[in-house]
């Protein structure tokens, strides 16, 4: 029991039995634009609903994003650094 609580604690760990949990609960996200609103609020009922930590909210949702929604993340962070 220890072992659990120990992965847990740590970030990898969260991602990896988060993960696991949310791949088959998220909807992929649609290419219109005025649907993303709705998609996010949906996203977030579910994160809410099964207590998904907030630091992990960004990495399990990367799979999910549609090609030019990960298009213009990138671009941000480039333009963050």
């Amino acid at each position: 029991m220890a072992r659990i609580e120990l992965e847990m604690s740590l970030f990898p760990g969260q991602l990896r039995y988060f993960g696991k949990m949310v791949v088959h609960l998220l909807p992929k996200m649609d290419y219109d634009p005025a649907q993303y609103p709705a998609y996010s609020d949906s996203v977030e009922d579910i994160f809410r609903t099964i207590h998904v930590p907030k630091n992990t909210h960004a990495k399990l949702i990367l799979s999910k994003l549609n090609d030019r929604s990960l298009s213009l993340l990138m671009q941000l962070l480039l333009e963050v650094r």
